[in-house]
């Protein structure tokens, strides 16, 4: 990735009152911290607003495990060689409770080994969205059978709430967090 930022992220010194507003909800809410991403999204206020809220459901609403929601962002950010949402997700995907192996292999780009069908159903299903926009019948009911119709619904809006954050992300070359390894150099 280019070092050379195209957008700076809002400065909080620039800021009008419905973003001012904006970051304190994002603050005091489940994330409890504004980060990079949030502040490129304060360019479009209205909008940003609205994402912020789709991701506070992550943070505290969805059906989803956590552990799983991480395992689903941590592919999408594979998938889109995202190193930022890399280096903020995995962690949390290791302080939610997805196991070291299932982080290293998706961090090489291999299947991990699964012993939980929820597990294995969500990372098929991702990894089939991923790679064919498609998805088969038999992961489909998988999917419902393990994290039911609720599970189906915010693993999708997940997914896709995630690739617009890659995208954002990507397209302003927004670098990894300073002193972070690059997390697919090596994999």
């Amino acid at each position: 990735m280019a070092s050379m930022r195209r957008i700076e992220p809002v400065h909080p010194n620039e800021m009008n009152d419905l973003q001012k507003r904006i970051v304190h909800d994002i603050a005091s809410g489940p994330r409890r911290q504004v980060g990079e991403l949030m502040l490129l999204w304060l360019h479009s206020p209205v909008l940003a607003d609205l994402v912020q809220k789709v991701g506070a459901y992550f943070r505290a609403g969805t059906s989803l495990p956590q552990h799983i929601m991480e395992m689903i962002v941590l592919l999408v950010a594979r998938h889109w060689n995202c190193e930022y949402e890399w280096v903020a997700h995995e962690p949390l995907a290791r302080a939610k409770g997805l196991k070291p192996e299932i982080i290293e292999a998706i961090r090489r780009g291999s299947a991990p080994i699964f012993t939980d069908p929820a597990e294995k159903a969500a990372y098929d299903f991702t990894r089939s969205m991923l790679d064919t926009q498609q998805v088969s019948d038999e992961i489909f009911n998988r999917v419902l059978a393990t994290l039911g119709k609720n599970g189906f619904i915010d693993m999708s809006i997940l997914i896709g709430h995630y690739i617009h954050g890659a995208i954002v992300i990507n397209g302003v070359r927004q670098a990894r967090p300073a002193n972070t390894p690059a997390p697919f150099e090596t994999a």
